[in-house]
């Protein structure tokens, strides 16, 4: 296996102890943005960093999971260091789930990889131990809790806000998706406030998606829709979008928090409907379990809850929605969000913010289509029309007036 030792030089122990026990060793010095983009270059194995004197900071690390997602890696802290700790926590939500100690043995590591399980103590999150009496069996059942129906205001539109659970589970195009959906109902604007690799180079994701100019930071119709992307030079102000007045819906695109996960829902408390994406594969499921534990009580208003409202798999295997007790209702869509098949679970995972009335734009652009279609039928109707007019105008003067007379005293000479 090829490693890399970023915050150690070639002569530290730890690089020492992998050599010795077979393994190919890299070293950096420094395990900063600088470090991470030369860990991207090369397919390691796995990384092993330092934390002490490492920058804590996800961005860096939120690129490097985005061109290397299953490279393992190994966070080696101080012996001083406690858990539960929120910049490990947001680590950990990234899916490092290795923190070892300054007396671990390299051999104990390589052998026996950490679990989520192992690093969920960073969070500061506990999962719901299962009754002794009566333990689960067959496969886990999901909580499903009411909640209170939401319809656009005019004083206020209503907040819809899409996490992912992991990085690359199709939040960009779910976000974009909800917001071509409820379009149908009103204005709706479409906020890109995810965390983004710095520096960023090229466009965001969701000016990928949608097709927009990298040097377009301001906002851009595209659809029928209201884009806001990330800016580089600031963050894009949600409250002012929000309160402008000038939508009936407001899509957040929020990427993968870098924030606990029990923080999230107090982040956005005001959203109408938080929505969780899950991984669309069984082999990235491993850092969603975290949000399987954010459970409350049927009881517990909807604004209090910690954990989002729903969930959602874009493309993915429907197993997945059974695979852990996640504490909301799993909605399946397909990869394909513009299809009519996307209409059904989309209503479904929208139901709660959605108005009882049919969308009035569906209507108009019935009305639309039905008036292109009758068109060219109209218009050979109506040359008929005027055709039959035209004979019989013709007939008609050819019968009566100056026409008929001459006509028939030319046929009188003729005789």
């Amino acid at each position: 296996m090829r490693w890399l030792m970023m915050g150690y030089q070639p002569e530290d122990e730890r690089p020492q102890a992998l050599e010795q026990a077979g393994h190919t060793v890299d070293t950096v010095p420094d395990a900063d943005a600088e470090g991470w983009q030369t860990a991207a270059r090369t397919a390691y194995d796995g990384i092993w960093m330092r934390w002490a004197d490492a920058d804590h900071s996800v961005r860096p690390l939120v690129q490097y999971r985005a061109q290397r997602p299953t490279t393992r890696i190994v966070v080696e802290i101080s012996g001083e260091l406690a858990p539960p700790n929120p910049e490990l926590a947001s680590w950990v939500q990234l899916g490092v789930y290795d923190v070892v100690g300054p007396g671990t043995e390299v051999e104990s590591v390589i052998r026996h990889p950490a679990t989520i399980a192992d690093a969920l103590r960073w969070t500061g999150l506990q999962g719901a131990p299962l009754d002794e009496e009566e333990p689960a069996r067959g496969r886990p059942t999901t909580t499903v809790v009411e909640v209170e129906r939401r319809v656009p205001l005019t004083n206020r539109p209503v907040l819809v806000v899409v996490v992912g659970t992991v990085p690359g589970a199709g939040t960009t195009t779910l976000a974009v998706g909800a917001a071509r959906y409820l379009s149908q109902w009103g204005a709706t604007a479409l906020v890109e406030a995810a965390p983004l690799p710095e520096p960023l180079y090229g466009p965001t994701p969701l000016q990928t998606l949608i097709g927009v100019a990298p040097e377009e930071d301001a906002a851009s119709e595209w659809q029928g829709i209201t884009v806001f992307p990330e800016r580089r030079n600031h963050a894009v102000d949600i409250a002012g979008v929000v309160w402008s007045r000038r939508f009936a819906y407001v899509v957040v695109d929020a990427g993968v928090p870098v924030i606990p996960l029990k923080e999230v829902r107090e982040a956005w408390q005001a959203a109408d409907r938080l929505i969780a994406v899950l991984p669309p594969v069984r082999t990235r499921l491993a850092g969603a379990w975290p949000w399987s534990a954010l459970t409350a009580s049927p009881e517990t208003p909807p604004h209090e809850r910690p954990g989002p409202d729903a969930f959602a798999i874009v493309g993915g295997d429907p197993g997945i929605a059974h695979a852990a007790p996640w504490p909301a209702t799993v909605v399946v869509l397909p990869a394909d969000l513009t299809a009519e098949a996307a209409a059904g679970p989309l209503a479904e995972l929208l139901e709660t913010v959605l108005p009882d009335t049919p969308p009035p734009l569906r209507r108009r652009r019935i009305v639309q289509r039905a008036k292109q279609a009758l068109k060219p039928t109209a218009l050979a109707v109506g040359l008929f029309l005027v055709g039959v007019l035209a004979w019989h105008w013709l007939g008609a003067l050819l019968l009566s007036g100056p026409i008929h007379r001459l006509v028939q005293h030319v046929m009188t000479k003729g005789g």
